[in-house]
């Protein structure tokens, strides 16, 4: 017998021939058919479903092939309720499905917005993989905002495609100003956002798509994505100008006189878009593929042919990773055209109608390479920046391309100084670009500022050349011993080339005896390695890594290897050395690095850095509770004591505070420590470093005052590694961090380390553990004098034999703080903790009304506090309004009992009376009446019955 299938790529069967011979043939028949059952269930005709009813059943079947029926379909608050439907509204989560919705329109009543509470609500989600969604029309009619947020189309899963979609969004709230008074995070007005299509998950695709935004959001973004692709699609918003904006009478804006969140008035004469960005990428996010949930950045986002009008920003790909292209995309009439931070830009076009048709971000940014055609925009020009381009960063090559020979001349192409654009106007300081290629075959003007440093151009239009040939030096000293340092930002040197220049530039011509110097190098508790990047074409030779004078101690060796010759190009060819280094590198130190080889050139030096000495000890900070100013961008103040020292925002575990006037966070660790050592990690995205660098570290007690501090000064790159901080031993119990400027705080991890004692007496055992410190024979608690503070690590000031540090103070029965409590999210914060292993009985008031306004406080008293107690992990454990809704009774006993303020009947305040686990709390206080005002958080311990 035999059997052929014949298929083709659809798996639908052409042809099945069987031929039997013999016995056994019903068996092999069997046989047959139940091949033919096997073939994937694609090979099913095509099923026509003619309502919502007949298509949801077949949502999350595996290999479904539907087409439905013709027609416009309404969904509204009957529908989902007639049909059981929830939230996503319409969710695909089978695989391997097509779905042909050609001539199709499902037109969402905003009002369901409202059906589901204070949640996203999504109209449709893809959660399957392998499907193929064609043809749909989407429309919200109506203008209802979502209670929180809505997104109208959202991919998740991977290998899906949605192609031929049009999609039409309505329903935000304000509509009509864009991102000027609301973004993500901060507001003036309080924002309810509606965004177009979200693409997550593994590997999807959107493609010959419409999105036309009529709602306040991202009309195309991306979240936790890799690999997607965006190809063939239309983005359109809309723009107003601030002009008439700024004429309202009435309204939200003109109720707050029009203060944005830049912390300034609306300025007149700029075009905003209403919308947010037509594409835009984001560093952080969460997906479902397969039933697992992911936490990720954007990677590896693919661009093509595609065009944005009207947007905030047409292409924002700059907190993407791995490889950016875009190829084919146009802008038109928006605030900005493209920024990438990274990648390839090819073939792409656009005018500068509104804004710049590209801008750089970060200073931190570099390697971009572009090629722009500007096209025509002079009528209706209203581009209130004066920007062609803003050009910062590092190493970029772009080149700008019109046919336009009469451009306007109040626009320029601008390479580095002032961004003008609406929401950068007047806020930052003058931002630098460093070693880059700008090709101007344009008549616009090409202004080089003195932020600029060795830029290499051609220009076909006017040119003002301001930029610097040297940049200001790099540090030589107070340098970090763990981030890379740059050979050439040496302080001191005899022998090498060592160009002026810190730009990825190397120190050359070294010989035998040369060496360079760097002052005041930190090594924390010590370093274990050193790695440096080297190149040589010579005879190659060693590094010697000498302490504090050219023939000082010696703490190790690296030996360099020729990586070529001249026919080879050896002194191109770079590689990383590391030797191992001695125990003696503690403290700060005059680093001096050492050559020694034999005759010739020996090899050149481009940077090198230390690897830490792993702690021994417990990290205090880990099991502390940590606060912060604000939080913003999903980034608590806990991610700083999580024990992941990953920098990149993606990895979700960077805090981030809003852009405020000096930010801060801080950990109470619980109780008084002797503490050695504290490491700060901060954010290391490219995007910014440059955020981290003016700030101070503080160590407070209990009472907050201030035991040790120091402070830092980064320059404008900011932090960009691990930073030691040796207190030479402070005895608190809070570690404070703050930045010294108006900006955002981010950290990826704060390490708090003990002091390291030293065996005084030499017997083996660390003072604080000895009860004989100074070695006289006599245990410490019968000593009369216990410890010479000259001699020895521990304190022990009241005679006890036990070190201050390692005492543990009493319980306080109250803790309390007051504060100023603003709208909305400007909250106050209290943290407290129950120590010991039996639970305590607490009493938390929320006092507002019952403060005395007669009194000290110049300022309003809050009206309607609410307090909200958190346990470590951020759940609710119980919250409260207005404190006569709970027990009155027990609440106004237990207060008169320990001394605590007597609410008045018919106060607002609040309060609880509750039983809590050991653990480390957080209180919440806001104002629900969205006023702000002191307020007064108090945490008592109860007396045990």
């Amino acid at each position: 017998m035999g059997f052929f299938l014949l298929f083709n790529l659809n798996y639908r069967i052409e042809m099945l021939v069987i031929t039997t011979a013999g016995k056994g043939t019903l068996a092999k028949l069997v046989l047959a058919i139940s091949l033919m059952i096997a073939v994937p269930a694609s090979i099913t005709a095509q099923v026509t479903v003619n309502s919502l009813a007949e298509l949801i059943p077949y949502l999350d079947d595996d290999n479904a092939n539907v087409k439905m029926a013709a027609g416009e379909y309404a969904i509204d608050n009957s529908v989902i309720s007639d049909l059981g439907l929830s939230n996503p509204i319409l969710q695909f989560s089978g695989n391997d499905s097509t779905f042909d919705f050609t001539d199709v329109k499902f037109n969402y009543d905003t009002e369901v917005f409202r059906n589901f509470g204070g949640v996203s609500v999504v109209e449709l989600n893809i959660t399957g993989n392998n499907n193929v969604l064609l043809n749909l029309t989407v429309e919200d009619i109506g203008t209802t905002h979502p209670t929180h947020k809505a997104q109208s189309i959202v991919i998740d899963g991977a290998n899906n495609k949605i192609e031929g979609f049009h999609v039409t969004t309505r329903g935000s709230y304000p509509y009509g100003y864009g991102d000027a008074f609301g973004k993500g995070g901060p507001w003036t007005i309080k924002h309810y956002k509606h965004s177009g299509i979200l693409i997550r998950g593994e590997s999807n695709h959107l493609k010959d798509s419409t999105v036309i935004g009529r709602s306040y959001g991202h009309m195309v973004f991306m979240q936790a994505a890799s690999n997607p692709t965006i190809e063939g699609c239309y983005i359109e918003g809309e723009v107003r100008t601030t002009d008439d904006m700024l004429a309202e009478t009435e309204g939200p804006a003109f109720d707050i006189d029009f203060l944005t969140v830049w912390g300034y008035r609306l300025p007149p004469g700029y075009m905003m878009s209403l919308q947010e960005a037509g594409i835009r990428a984001y560093n952080a996010g969460e997906t479902v593929i397969d039933g697992v949930d992911y936490s990720r950045g954007t990677s590896n986002p693919t661009l093509l042919d595609n065009t944005i009008k009207n947007a905030r920003s047409g292409v924002a790909l700059a907190h993407a990773s791995g490889t950016k292209y875009v190829e084919n995309c146009v802008t038109l009439g928006c605030e900005r055209g493209f920024g990438i931070g990274s990648g390839q830009l090819v073939n792409c076009s656009g005018d500068v109608l509104y804004g710049p048709l590209f801008g750089v971000d970060y200073e931190n940014d570099r390697g971009i390479v572009a090629d722009f055609t500007i096209l025509p925009s002079n009528d209706g020009l209203y581009n209130g920046s004066g920007h062609v381009a803003f050009i910062i960063g590092r190493n970029h090559d772009i080149t700008f391309r019109s046919d336009d020979t009469n451009p306007d001349q109040s626009l320029a192409i601008n390479v580095g100084g002032d961004n003008h654009t609406v929401g950068s106007f007047g806020l930052y300081q003058p931002q630098a670009a460093y070693e880059m290629t700008i090709k101007n075959y344009t008549q616009y003007p090409l202004v080089l500022d003195p932020e600029s440093t060795q830029i290499t151009y051609e220009s076909d239009g006017p040119v003002t050349d301001n930029s610097s040939i040297i940049e200001e030096s790099l540090p030589c000293e107070n340098l970090s011993a763990f981030f890379a340092i740059e050979a050439e930002s040496e302080c001191e040197n005899s022998g090498p080339t060592v160009p002026l220049v810190g730009l990825g530039d190397f120190v050359s011509d070294i010989e035998n005896g040369d060496w360079i110097k760097y002052e005041s190098v930190n090594f924390g508790r010590g370093a274990a390695a050193i790695e440096a990047y080297v190149a040589s074409g010579g005879v190659g030779g060693d590094i010697e890594v000498r302490l504090d004078a050219v023939d000082g101690t010696l703490a190790g060796t690296v030996t360099v290897e020729p990586t070529g010759d001249i026919d080879t190009d050896g002194w191109e060819i770079w590689t990383s050395v590391t030797a191992d280094l001695n125990d003696i590198t503690e403290g700060t130190h005059d680093v001096y690095l050492v050559f020694t080889g034999d005759e010739g050139l020996l090899f050149n030096l481009d940077w090198f850095k230390f690897t830490r000495i792993e702690a021994s000890s417990e990290n205090y900070a880990i099991g502390g509770t940590a606060t912060q100013s604000t939080t913003a961008y999903d980034g608590p103040a806990s991610f700083a004591i999580d024990g992941n020292t990953s920098g990149n925002y993606s990895n979700g575990s960077v805090t981030h505070t809003e852009n405020e006037a000096s930010p801060w966070w801080e950990v109470d660790l619980g109780d008084t420590k002797d503490i050695g050592e504290i490491v700060l990690y901060p954010r290391t995205d490219s995007c910014c470093t440059q955020r981290f660098a003016l700030f101070t570290v503080s160590v407070l007690d209990q009472n907050r005052n201030v035991v040790f501090s120091e402070s830092f000064d980064h320059g404008p790159g900011g932090l960009t590694g691990p930073l030691p901080i040796v207190t030479n031993r402070a005895i608190g119990s809070i570690v404070r961090v703050e930045l010294d400027e108006a900006e955002r705080i981010s950290l990826a991890e704060v390490e708090v380390y003990p002091y390291q004692y030293f065996d005084t007496d030499g017997d083996g055992t660390m003072d604080h553990e000895d009860s004989d410190i100074d070695g006289d024979g006599v245990d410490n608690e019968l000593d009369a004098f216990p410890f010479d503070p000259a001699s020895s690590g521990g304190i022990d000031s009241d005679g006890d034999g036990i070190d201050d540090a390692d005492e543990v103070e009493p319980t306080p029965i109250n803790i309390s703080t007051r504060g100023y409590v603003l709208d909305g999210d400007k909250v106050m914060i209290a943290g407290f903790v129950v120590e010991g292993t039996d639970s305590m009985d607490v009493l938390i008031q929320g006092v507002g009304p019952e403060l005395d306004p007669d009194s000290s406080l110049s300022e309003p008293i809050i009206e309607d506090p609410k307090i909200t107690v958190y346990d470590a992990d951020g759940n609710v454990v119980v919250e409260n309004d207005n404190w006569e809704s709970e027990s009155a009774t027990v609440i106004s006993d237990a207060s008169a009992l320990v001394g605590a303020y007597t609410l008045d009947s018919g106060s607002m305040s609040a309060a609880i009376v509750t039983t809590l686990m050991p653990g480390a709390y957080t209180v919440i206080l806001n104002s629900v009446a969205q006023a702000g005002g002191v307020a007064l958080v108090e945490v008592y311990s109860l007396p045990i019955d």
